[in-house]
């Protein structure tokens, strides 16, 4: 087998759909969000916290490490805040309006509930990385893991160094969610694989669903009920197993989806098409998935790729 690069996203699309993993990932259909989407939305807050922590650590490191405070010249923390929200506010300035609002809503409430951050040295925002998955046996396999972290920081009490993810939704996410949730020991898994001494992983979760009380008087809902942070620590056991199952994954989709594309390869003229299976769920495939329509349509013999043109999707081997 080839060596591929694999990203969490790709690893948890594969276990959700054999098929939807085909579309998203091997033929690379996608589609223009609308920008009330979920991923909308999500990929807007991720745009917004970049901005936010790039400032503050060009702060910090023009302070040589310091953390931020009164007094120091130009990098006071008034300036700082002030040059935050600059930023943001042109980063923002560049969205479709409707989601312009709630997104400065939030930030707003952000920087209410967290402020700059003192406690934290930020060492690197957006911080690409790879390393290579363990087969079972705990070699090399052929599949490279492609990481995208939000945020890794530093903690000026415990010096102890942690990965932060970003997360938004309509709700908080429960304790039980996030143990559930590979992406973050995967990331503190990877990290380590590469000689980085990352302690645990620092869900930074934001509500985006605005209560009409707090449309027309903004600060009705409680910051604590629209922010939450909630560190996490894994042992090397845990994380080896994270390792090795998104290996198994990674393995087990790819050695599918070749004996599908042999068997499309070598089908007679006039054959339905051969695609990958279908795991279909009312619930999942609902709010989960944009190609639930042509997998339908699919299943009626026709065709998928067609019926996606038809919808206004396009290929893209260049997104992440």
């Amino acid at each position: 087998m080839p060596r591929r690069t694999v990203s969490f996203s790709e690893l948890d699309t594969a276990k959700q759909c054999p098929l939807k993993h085909q579309l998203a990932y091997v033929e690379r259909w996608t589609r223009q969000q609308a920008p009330d989407s979920a991923l909308a939305k999500g990929t807007a807050w991720h745009s917004v916290m970049e901005a936010h922590y790039k400032v503050i650590q060009r702060a910090q490191r023009a302070l040589t490490g310091n953390p931020i405070g009164p007094g120091r010249g130009r990098w006071s923390e008034e300036a700082v805040r002030d040059a935050c929200l600059r930023t943001v506010s042109h980063v923002i300035s560049g969205m479709d309006e409707s989601l312009a609002g709630l997104i400065w809503w939030m930030y707003q409430g952000y920087i209410d509930c967290y402020g700059l951050d003192p406690e934290w040295e930020i060492l690197a925002v957006e911080h690409h990385a790879e390393c290579v998955l363990p087969t079972l046996r705990g070699n090399n396999s052929t599949f490279t893991l492609k990481m995208k972290i939000d945020l890794v920081v530093r903690n000026r009490r415990n010096k102890q160094v942690y990965v932060v993810d970003h997360k938004s939704g309509k709700d908080l996410p429960g304790n039980k969610a996030m143990e559930l949730d590979d992406q973050f020991g995967l990331y503190t898994w990877g990290m380590r694989q590469i000689g980085r001494k990352v302690f645990g992983q620092i869900h930074n979760a934001a509500r985006t669903y605005r209560l009409q009380a707090d449309v027309k008087e903004p600060g009705t809902t409680p910051l604590d009920e629209r922010f939450r942070r909630t560190p996490m620590i894994r042992s090397d056991k845990e994380l080896d197993i994270v390792a090795r199952e998104a290996y198994q994954t990674a393995k087990a989709r790819y050695s599918q989806q070749a004996e599908v594309d042999r068997a499309a390869r070598t089908a007679d003229k006039g054959w339905q098409q051969i695609t990958s299976p279908r795991h279909t769920d009312p619930e999942r495939c609902a709010w989960r998935c944009d190609f639930k329509d042509a997998c339908i349509a699919g299943r009626k013999g026709i065709n998928v790729q067609g019926y996606l043109r038809d919808q206004g999707m396009e290929q893209n081997f260049e997104r992440h």
